[in-house]
């Protein structure tokens, strides 16, 4: 990584497995569209390294160096704190002596601009590019303008950006969401889940316990499914939620004695990312999970959401998702709410309502926009 310098650019892909597919297709769509700056690529472990890998091959191979980061040391010791890759943080000061000198750094991590402060990275642009499209304040933190330009999903994030984060439109430009290019992509064969053709059920929690449902509603969840036999159930979490299990003090131990031919429990698997249980299921069942948007982009289908924390939501621009479907406060009203999901999609209006603000499409890809308005930012500097 020594030759890095301002004629590169650096995309960074030193957090989890699920911001990859965000920004791979930009990154290797900015290699291919120009060769006036060198494009690297910064993996933080295997498996995001596996994505890129695979990514590039299908995507005929463009031009670009990739390079992987050793696991800091005391990572080698086998289920050390039971984390499924090394913390960002742990990175940072390895990387920064080489990163300093870039045209610019490319990342999906709000902590960005926060490390560039602590080791006084000042040449680079600093850009940002969304993973998700996620609506909770998170999403909308004023602190976002300390990067130099903002590539953001659609119309709704630019106006909310303007109007809460007092960010200025120069700053940032809309591209749509680049995961949808890259399931488009690379999803391969859907292999069959069940042995039925029942109805399946995607139960998709947040990782952040504040905000997450798995607490309270897991076992209801899990229940349920046990006795109704004629649907069928995908249990998958954030992976995050196993990731953070010693610090959040949860134990995820769901599979005993939850083990009917019609669940199917996954807790750090790569198919809740790479968009299997999307396209496998019929009705989507979440919380304050992004999600919610790549399963009506894949196809309008019903929704159900868990208000577990019983929060007043319907005038709280933070649960902008739950228009989408029926939410659900009493774990006594459960059952209905399934049933009747089940059988019909009773919010596909607003669904589609809802994706046309949250995400550009158009006849050009979100990873071509990203990766012609970078080139063109960078040449106007």
């Amino acid at each position: 990584m020594s030759a890095i310098n301002r004629d590169t650019v650096v995309f960074l892909f030193i957090n989890g497995a699920h911001h990859v597919h965000h920004l791979i297709l930009p990154a290797l769509n900015f290699a291919r569209i120009q060769d006036r700056y060198r494009t690297v690529l910064i993996s933080g472990n295997r498996a995001n390294s596996a994505i890129i890998r695979k990514t590039w091959q299908t995507f005929d191979r463009p031009d670009c160096d990739f390079f992987e980061l050793p696991k800091p040391f005391r990572y080698w010791i086998p289920n050390y704190k039971h984390k499924l890759f090394p913390p960002p943080y742990s990175y940072w000061k390895r990387i920064q002596k080489y990163i300093r000198h870039a045209a610019a750094v490319v990342s999906t991590s709000h902590e960005a601009p926060k490390y560039f402060a602590q080791y006084d990275i000042n040449i680079p642009s600093l850009i940002y590019l969304y993973h998700g499209t996620g609506t909770r304040e998170y999403g909308f933190d004023p602190n976002l303008d300390l990067f130099d330009f903002l590539l953001v999903p659609g119309s709704y994030h630019y106006r909310r950006l303007q109007e809460t984060a007092d960010i200025d439109s120069s700053k940032m430009q809309i591209i749509g969401q680049p995961k949808l290019d890259w399931l488009a992509l690379m999803q391969e064969y859907q292999p069959m889940l069940f042995k039925n053709k029942n109805p399946t059920f995607y139960y998709n929690p947040h990782w952040d316990m504040g905000l997450s449902s798995i607490e309270k509603w897991s076992k209801p969840i899990l229940e349920y499914f046990t006795i109704n036999t004629q649907y069928n159930l995908i249990f998958a979490p954030h992976p995050l939620l196993q990731h953070f299990k010693n610090r959040n003090g949860f134990i995820m131990n769901f599979k005993r004695p939850y083990t009917a031919n019609n669940i199917l429990i996954d807790l750090n698997g790569s198919a809740g990312l790479d968009g299997t249980y999307n396209a496998a299921s019929d009705v989507y069942i979440g919380d304050v999970s992004s999600m919610v948007t790549e399963w009506v982009c894949h196809r309008p289908r019903p929704c159900v959401f868990l208000n577990s924390h019983r929060i007043d939501w319907k005038s709280n621009p933070s649960y902008e998702s739950w228009s989408c479907g029926n939410v659900v406060t009493q774990i006594s009203d459960l059952s209905i709410a399934l049933e009747t999901a089940a059988h019909t999609n009773e919010f596909q209006a607003k669904q589609e309502s809802y994706v046309q603000r949250m995400v550009l499409r158009d006849d050009k890809s979100a990873a071509e926009h990203s990766a012609t308005i970078l080139f063109n930012f960078l040449q106007g500097k």
